[in-house]
């Protein structure tokens, strides 16, 4: 039962992922590496990756 849930954690936080990369692509976001470099006041409407 652990296992099956470990499992089905992995596969939606993948899913989530894909999900926050298409918005910040469809949405012109930067993605995590090019935030690393963006000033803090723009760093908060960005969705953090799980």
């Amino acid at each position: 039962m652990l296992r099956f849930y470990h499992e089905a954690n992995i596969m939606l936080s993948r899913w989530i992922n894909q999900k926050a990369a298409f918005y910040r692509e469809w949405h012109g976001l930067p993605n995590s590496e090019e935030r690393d470099f963006l000033p803090d006041r723009q760093k908060s409407y960005i969705i953090q990756p799980l």
